[in-house]
């Protein structure tokens, strides 16, 4: 007697999960260093013209600069 495709056919078994990481972690590059940085202190500044994010130390330079 011949098998069927049900009886030969094997269910996976279950992959476990792994975490990966820290998950979502908001970075973005700063448009006057060019460091990857987090996301919070930056700040919307003009550099060389352009309204681009800046991290909070380059915020506190920019605005320094800007007060005298």
């Amino acid at each position: 007697m011949s098998k069927t495709s049900d009886e030969t056919t094997r269910t996976a078994p279950d992959v476990t999960f792994k975490p990966r990481g820290t998950g979502l972690a908001m970075r973005f590059r700063c448009g006057r260093c060019g460091n990857p940085s987090d996301a919070s202190g930056r700040g919307l500044r003009h550099v060389a013209g352009l309204r681009t994010y800046v991290c909070k130390a380059c915020k506190q330079e920019i605005d320094a600069r800007r007060s005298r």
